[in-house]
């Protein structure tokens, strides 16, 4: 992402080394250039919880009218399996410290934020557990005070399939059969959303073209 400053900037998520183990606890960082990729620096914590297990993968940011950003994450307790909701985390210093998570109450998976005005984001959300209607949800929500007022729900795709774990992966992973939900902003005025799913065994691109009234 782009800043308006000109600062080039994505999140990034550690991972367990290949002997399993994680020294520094699981968290995110923020990648930042401010020479146009020349140089980086990923030393501001994006989102970290006090207990070091919990997980801030797909983590996806946007920057609001406001000059706040704003970054989402996938979050579970590894140690107990426990799924937690989505959690956010924003910065008001573009990028130099982020605030302690807050919940959004959602209980997704992977994520997404796309800023529409007037403080206002598009959050895309990947359901695939805890709800009986597995699918891709689209809110509105206003942060202009730094809250996660949801203003508006809809399910924008949902799997023509059902989805059932695959007990061949970890347990986290099992229900991993669509995901990545992303959008754009197209010349019109509408939103271009994408989604990734397996159907009988073969990827597929799912793409819809979303209004926002």
């Amino acid at each position: 992402t782009v800043l308006k400053n000109g600062v080039w900037v994505s999140p990034i998520a550690n991972f367990f080394n290949w002997d399993g183990k994680c020294p520094s606890g699981l968290h995110g960082r923020l990648l930042k250039s401010e020479d146009e990729g020349k140089t980086w620096d990923d030393s501001t914590i994006t989102m970290e919880f006090p207990e070091r297990n919990i997980t801030v993968w797909e983590q996806r940011l946007c920057e609001l009218e406001n000059g706040n950003l704003v970054v989402i994450a996938w979050n579970e307790v590894l140690a107990t399996g426990e799924r937690l909701p989505n959690h956010y985390a924003i910065s008001e210093d573009d990028g130099k410290s982020f605030c302690k998570p807050i919940s959004t109450g959602i209980m997704g998976q992977a994520s997404n934020l796309l800023h529409i005005g007037d403080n206002k984001v598009l959050a895309l959300h990947c359901l695939r557990r805890d709800t009986g209607r597995p699918g891709i949800y689209g809110y509105i929500v206003d942060l202009a005070n730094g809250i996660w007022d949801i203003l508006s729900r809809e399910i924008i795709w949902e799997p023509q399939i059902p989805v059932k774990a695959d007990n061949s992966v970890a347990s986290v992973f099992s229900f991993l059969k669509f995901g990545q939900p992303s959008a754009i902003k197209l010349k019109d005025g509408s939103y271009l959303v994408t989604n990734w799913v397996i159907e009988d065994g073969k990827g597929k691109i799912a793409w819809h073209n979303l209004e926002i009234i």
